[in-house]
């Protein structure tokens, strides 16, 4: 029932989420009865909406397992880690990764930080143990998968982490992990955790999250007010918010640990074919896979997928495929079927 909510996969292999998650249609009906409203009621609508900051903030706080009066409603990750590096103290000392999203770095530069930044490597862990330990780092910035690699952080290193160094403040960014695995914040290691809502979470545009741990509150003196006031400045995206209350609600109504089963065997099945063609996937020795699995660029297989009509992305050096709960063995066969072509 899932696959047939998304109509653009009847005419299309999409392994693109990471990219940007498609609109269901279930969505695309919710948010024609949300403007319809608009529509009709003029400026009740916006007095209706503002009274529902609280079931918004609730909704999240619940899919992520965070405290409510911590989790806050943002227009994308980009807004929210800026909120969050506000609070960050001049001259910190910042642990970020060379080839990390964009926006963290530029968010970072804008910033009177002392940034220290190091190349990801299958020992990245271990670099950042020591990176820590030599520079005595304050507070580290990083995805919880690698958008250009799919590379996946070890949780069970940073709550090492977190032992050994207990004032580490550890933001991360989880575009490319929420909505494809269980999350729970309150037993993270981390005390920032932001998203957007469009790839993963299928919510549309405008739209993510952004939770704070009480230790990130005590040691930058903030406290919930203080970010609610930063967040709500301005007035927000109705409808992107609406629509992002509505993807959580749809998450949790579907049978989530099915679909994440289901979604890791598929991951599995698409990384040991792509090593038999030999394509040298990028691997995370840890056996942390994510939803996203990337190969070198290579002008054969870029013009064999583009023939055949496959959604990908070109990142970095790599072509990256993302695999979501719509897609299905059949997608996966047929890119693979594909993909031996450059063999022939």
């Amino acid at each position: 029932m899932f696959r047939e909510d998304f109509p653009f996969l009847n005419s299309s292999l999409y392994f693109n989420t990471a990219y940007v998650g498609l609109m269901s249609k279930s969505l695309f009906n919710y948010r024609h009865k949300i403007e319809l409203k608009y529509l009709n009621t003029g400026d009740q609508f916006k007095i209706d909406a503002n009274d529902k900051i609280n079931i918004i903030q609730k909704s999240i706080s619940n899919y992520i397992g965070s405290k409510k009066n911590n989790t806050f409603f943002v227009p994308n990750f980009s807004f929210g880690i800026r909120v969050v590096l506000d609070r960050i103290w001049d001259e910190a000392k910042v642990l970020t990764i060379t080839e990390e999203y964009p926006s963290i770095l530029s968010a970072l530069d804008e910033r009177r930080f002392l940034v220290f930044r190091l190349n990801l490597s299958d020992k990245i862990e271990e670099l950042i143990y020591d990176s820590i330990k030599k520079n005595k780092i304050e507070v580290i910035v990083l995805s919880v998968v690698q958008y250009i690699t799919g590379y996946k952080i070890d949780f069970k290193f940073l709550n090492e982490l977190k032992i050994k160094f207990p004032d580490l403040i550890i933001i991360g960014d989880a575009s490319q992990y929420c909505g494809t695995d269980f999350f729970n914040f309150s037993d993270s290691p981390f005390d920032v955790i932001i998203s957007s809502g469009y790839k993963w979470v299928l919510a549309g545009f405008g739209n993510g999250f952004l939770a704070f741990s009480e230790n990130f509150l005590e040691r930058t003196k903030s406290n919930s007010e203080i970010i609610y006031k930063k967040v709500y400045a301005g007035h927000f995206d109705i409808l992107s918010a609406f629509s992002l209350l509505f993807s959580l609600n749809k998450l949790k109504e579907i049978d989530l640990k099915f679909l994440i089963q289901e979604n890791k065997k598929l991951i599995l099945y698409l990384k040991e074919k792509l090593i038999d063609l030999e394509l040298n996937p990028f691997l995370n020795k840890k056996g942390l896979d994510s939803s996203i699995l990337s190969i070198p660029n290579d002008k054969k297989i870029y013009e064999l997928l583009m023939k055949n009509k496959v959604y990908f992305s070109l990142r970095g050096e790599f072509i990256r495929f993302s695999i979501h709960f719509y897609n299905n063995q059949n997608d996966l066969e047929n890119l693979v079927s594909i993909l031996k072509e450059k063999k022939a």
